[in-house]
């Protein structure tokens, strides 16, 4: 094979000169490599952009962090779903990809690294009973229910980026958006307070609305919501939205299959929930605009470059995919 060096400006491939090059390839990924993730692990709040970290810290006191931060949410997808196959293993998870996921909530992502059944209401790993605890008793649904939220600082509308709601966190979520609806307003026109339950062993959200955008910023939100990046970071733009392909050595479900696992599953009595704990009573919110501005500002050449490990070239740019869409876990 000749190879021609890259910064040569003679002697190119003739694809590179009659057009036939499918350029459009370059507009897919530019399109989802911008937005950055708030990364809750650890019980901090940290924004991740770029290869950078930054743990957001109190105003006052940039060495102590941060215990709330006030958000505009500007797009909520609640159907998102998440399968691991192997057991969270602290040190040896981080940063593994989900085995199978959804954004909708009722068939794979077309991405999914092993997609577990063709439809998520038949899939065994979305049954209450399928995980077991540590003393072998049923816990709830093997594929976690969780949220994608596009969120940004009240003074960055412009600049959204996604927060992923664990299972356990949902509750606090949905109950917050319930009472913005009894108000009868929509919640992107809501400053949120999401702050952390001190009381939970790990990572569990709590949400509270504070008070409302004035009236131009509520204006650029809306004109957000339908935003490309804002579409991506929910998973509205995901290919997954389409049927999963067959699964290799899993039969085909078709229509009539499909409804009557459904009514066998309806006549099932299923598990019941453990109850919830009261939510604590919640801290001042406390403002980070400013830090995050500066951080969702920075540019990407001041990143360090770092030695990065072989890999097969798929097994990487699917790692690279799955960074830019946050469905890593963090």
């Amino acid at each position: 094979m000749n190879i021609v060096p890259f910064d040569s400006a003679t002697n190119l491939p003739s694809y590179l000169t009659d057009g036939s090059a499918d350029l459009d390839i370059n507009k897919e990924v530019a399109r989802v490599a911008a937005f950055p993730i708030m990364s809750i692990k650890g019980m901090k709040f940290t924004v991740v952009k770029d290869g950078f970290r930054k743990v957001l810290t109190k105003p006052e006191d940039d060495e102590e962090v941060a215990q709330s931060i006030g958000v505009v949410m500007t797009r909520v997808n609640l159907k998102a779903k998440t399968f691991y196959a192997a057991k969270y293993s602290e040190g040896d998870s981080d940063g593994a990809r989900p085995t199978c996921y959804s954004y909708d909530g009722e068939v794979p992502s077309s991405n999914a690294q092993e997609p577990q059944a063709k439809k998520c209401a038949i899939c065994p790993h979305n049954q209450w009973g399928a995980r077991m605890g540590d003393n072998g008793e049923a816990k709830g649904k093997a594929c976690s229910d969780n949220a994608r939220i596009a969120l940004a600082a009240p003074d960055a509308l412009d600049n959204p980026m996604l927060l992923r709601v664990p299972p356990a966190s949902l509750k606090a979520l949905k109950e917050m958006l319930k009472i913005v609806a009894s108000r009868k307003v929509p919640y992107n026109s809501v400053i949120v307070k999401v702050g952390f339950d001190r009381e939970a062993p790990s990572p569990k959200l709590t949400f509270k609305a504070v008070g409302f955008l004035d009236d131009s910023s509520y204006q650029r939100i809306k004109g957000m919501y339908d935003d490309e990046v804002v579409r991506t970071i929910v998973g509205l733009e995901d290919a997954g939205h389409t049927e999963a392909p067959a699964i290799e050595n899993k039969p085909s479900v078709d229509t009539d299959e499909l409804d009557a696992a459904l009514a066998a599953r309806a006549a099932t009595t299923k598990a019941k929930a453990p109850p919830t704990k009261a939510e604590p009573k919640a801290a001042p919110a406390e403002t980070i605009t400013d830090e995050l501005n500066a951080i969702l500002a920075k540019p990407k050449a001041e990143a360090s470059a770092k030695p990065a490990a072989k890999k097969e070239a798929s097994s990487a740019l699917l790692d690279d995919l799955d960074d830019l869409l946050g469905n890593k876990d963090d």
